[in-house]
């Protein structure tokens, strides 16, 4: 929907780079089999079913990928939790891990 209201929006896909399944996907540009490491990203973890809107919907959204190790994923969920108090799943701290490092091309995107 948002890509609708404003097409210049960048949408980032962020995973784990120990549960691929998706990222693998988009790159190949075909639903590709992957091989699925244990991560504490469980909102990102799995394959990807050829029957659901899934990978159908990410083509169309996302603009942009990334990939971050576990230990990024474990010191965002930590850092979130000192900072504002909140307990976060894997898949959360890898885009706020992501964003982290970006903050300043962000703000200057209006």
């Amino acid at each position: 929907m948002l890509r609708k209201l404003r097409p210049s929006t960048a949408v980032t896909g962020c995973w784990s780079a120990n549960s691929t399944a998706l990222y693998r996907c988009l790159k190949a540009g075909r639903i590709v089999e992957s091989e699925e490491l244990d991560t504490i990203s469980d909102g990102t973890a799995g394959g990807i079913d050829p029957d659901t809107i899934t990978f159908g919907m990410s083509q169309q959204v996302i603009t942009d990928t990334a990939l971050v190790t576990e230990e990024e994923v474990r010191a965002a969920m930590k850092r979130i939790a000192q900072t504002d108090g909140w307990m976060v799943e894997g898949a959360q701290a890898s885009r706020w891990r992501r964003c982290s490092g970006r903050r300043q091309s962000i703000r200057g995107a209006r």
